[in-house]
């Protein structure tokens, strides 16, 4: 098996854009963060909807303690991440914003199994197909890839802010990555990871009948993605 790029310019873009980047840095970097910083990102598709800049302030004040003057301060990497938010919803490209927003998703799962593939030739990227012998193994683009073939192990996960954005070739692209896996002797972990609570997550995917080898992450899981006992080694 190998890892090939998958055509998405916009997709591409957002992840080399600095509002991903810096967002992604800041959540990784306070896990506190994460849980409130991705229900505002699912909430909000636009600076124009009603109570954004409300709850903007909200997540700037999460995280604002009384110093020992009594006075509310916030730690400069909460006030870093809001007014980097702000600027990704003030971009008047309406898909600038919907491609910035999922790439937040997938750069953050990325992130957290990167450190699984840090030898020569071992890969973790974003947007990637999964081919062998110029045939493809998932037809579609992967949006979380991973693939150490001298380890035999990878992983793959459809990443999304919103669980009822998931489509039915989501699930073909992981089943047919899983088969291949396991046909290879593969060790594997694929799965679909949202930006809402676990049990959420599976109650909108049951539409999706999915096969017992995709996992579901959700915000109650997503930190689990960096530690697999399968796949440390």
């Amino acid at each position: 098996m190998k890892l090939v790029p998958a055509s998405s310019p916009g997709m591409e873009a957002a992840h080399r854009h600095t509002n991903v980047r810096t967002t992604v840095d800041i959540l990784l970097q306070d896990r506190n963060l994460l849980r409130p910083t991705a229900r505002f990102l699912k909430k909000f598709t636009s600076h124009d909807q009603s109570d954004f800049v409300e709850s903007l302030d909200a997540l700037r004040l999460f995280r604002s303690r009384p110093d020992s003057n009594g006075i509310v301060t916030t730690p400069a990497h909460v006030i870093t991440l809001t007014q980097t938010l702000s600027k990704l919803y003030q971009q008047s490209d309406v898909d600038k914003i919907k491609y910035q927003r999922g790439a937040i998703v997938e750069s953050l799962v990325r992130q957290l199994i990167r450190h699984r593939y840090d030898r020569p030739g071992e890969l973790c990227l974003n947007n990637q197909r999964f081919v062998e012998n110029y045939r493809d193994i998932t037809v579609k683009e992967v949006d979380v890839a991973a693939l150490s073939t001298t380890r035999l192990k990878a992983e793959g996960y459809e990443c999304k802010v919103s669980p009822t954005s998931f489509e039915p070739y989501d699930r073909i692209n992981l089943s047919n990555l899983a088969d291949a896996a396991n046909d290879r002797q593969y060790r594997i972990n694929v799965g679909f990871v949202a930006f809402e609570s676990d049990s959420v997550v599976k109650i909108k995917l049951v539409r999706l009948d999915l096969p017992s080898v995709i996992k579901l992450y959700g915000l109650d899981s997503i930190e689990s993605l960096q530690h697999l006992s399968l796949l440390e080694n």
